[in-house]
């Protein structure tokens, strides 16, 4: 099985937005700012998540024990466990806020000054932000075929393969994490060099 992403779609968006908000002249200071800020709010929710994805799978990867790695890799798409971790460091409401200013924002307002297809800005609202426990059934969603593998109780030989499918999983997360961060700085940055004002 290929490692398959969860996030690069999200970040992906991240960046048209950050770019359209620091470089469409149109964009009147006072509103630049707040873009700036639900922007820069939406990259340390989505790495909260990210974060959230990869220390998970590195419990299970630290799972000696046979049986509970199966157990554990069977509940990956498990959508109350992602929601009440969700709710354990307190992402839900903080997503439901960022929501409100995204789709205010970045789905009316943006669209207007960009020439950019933004179809998956819809998605990112939609799928990661939009309600509480949205992005549970989006971590499910993802890690389901990982989770069904799992509960087809494999021999001790395929054993090993899926825990190899684990680390693949967590080594593309973590890939994922390292992208974010550098798109954030680089938002950052060119923000700065505009004389953009983040919180």
């Amino acid at each position: 099985m290929a490692a398959v992403t969860i996030f690069s779609d999200a970040i992906d968006v991240l960046e048209k937005i950050g770019n359209i908000v620091i470089s469409a002249g149109e964009i009147p200071g006072q509103t630049r700012r707040k873009y700036a800020e639900a922007v820069e709010e939406t990259y340390g929710l989505i790495q909260t998540a990210v974060n959230l994805v990869y220390l998970r799978l590195g419990d299970l990867l630290n799972t000696k024990p046979n049986k509970e790695f199966l157990e554990r890799a069977s509940a990956l798409d498990n959508i109350q466990e992602w929601w009440e971790l969700e709710r354990k460091i307190g992402l839900c409401s903080n997503l439901r806020l960022v929501h409100s200013e995204m789709d205010r924002l970045a789905l009316s307002a943006l669209f207007r000054w960009s020439k950019t297809d933004l179809k998956k800005v819809r998605s990112l609202v939609d799928e990661i932000l939009e309600r509480e426990g949205q992005l549970a059934r989006f971590l499910s969603r993802h890690l389901q075929r990982l989770a069904q593998e799992a509960r087809k109780n494999p021999k001790a030989q395929d054993l090993k393969a899926l825990r190899a499918e684990v680390k693949r999983k967590r080594d593309a997360i973590d890939a994922e994490r390292k992208r974010l961060v550098m798109a954030e700085v680089a938002f950052l940055n060119a923000l700065t060099a505009r004389g953009g004002v983040t919180r």
